[in-house]
């Protein structure tokens, strides 16, 4: 179908699609730069958040040594003084002065 628009007119709509083409070109290209800020910025936060997992993993794991050698080594002496206290006491008391004061009474001998 033949355009019965002056040709002056359909130049001026050639003009404008053009016009609206770079445009949206633009908003594009303004769109996709803006997209890969975003995921520069969110791959430097993943990177960040990894090394701070992995050095509380590290920290964890130094601490359950640690627990671990802390409860091995007590538990001997734990063991002594239960036997020590088999069937007897230990009162803990604490003083208004400041000071405990702890009492061990130990079971008859009878």
């Amino acid at each position: 179908m033949p355009s019965t628009l002056p040709p002056a007119a359909r130049a001026v709509d050639r003009a404008k699609q053009t016009a609206q083409a770079a445009v949206n070109a633009a908003a594009e290209a303004a769109a996709t730069e803006r997209l890969a800020q975003l995921a520069t910025t969110l791959a430097q936060e993943l990177a960040t958040r990894h090394a701070a997992e992995a050095r509380l993993l590290e920290r964890e794991a130094e601490l359950t040594t640690f627990a671990t050698m802390a409860a091995h080594d007590l538990r001997a002496p734990l063991r002594a003084v239960a036997g020590f206290t088999h069937g007897g006491t230990i009162t803990a008391t604490d003083n208004l002065g400041g000071g405990s004061v702890f009492r061990f009474t130990l079971p008859n001998a009878s």
